[in-house]
């Protein structure tokens, strides 16, 4: 269900509001809250897993301070922003 609200909010951003609060657009991810809503407990283990991942990289983007800024939380120290490159204006 969470997957479909994102994908319509994505092409209709006035349509965040019927969503009554089920995703919080505009705004970051959070990759244990996304999971887990998307797979259930299962995505919880897959959420963890990607953090696991993550932590093996050399070096990890973020599209946003924001989100550098949840990673770091998370305990990765070798981040980069690079920005958001969609121009989300024109989408809106």
């Amino acid at each position: 269900m969470l997957s479909i609200a994102r994908i319509q909010v994505a092409f209709e951003p006035g349509r965040a509001s019927e969503w009554g609060g089920f995703i919080n657009y505009p705004g970051i991810g959070n990759i244990a809250q996304n999971y887990r809503f998307d797979y259930g407990l299962a995505g919880l283990i897959a959420a963890w897993l990607h953090l696991m991942a993550l932590h093996r990289f050399d070096l990890v983007l973020a599209m946003s301070e924001a989100m550098a800024s949840q990673l770091h939380r998370l305990g990765l120290t070798r981040l980069k922003v690079i920005g958001n490159f969609v121009d989300e204006e024109a989408l809106r």
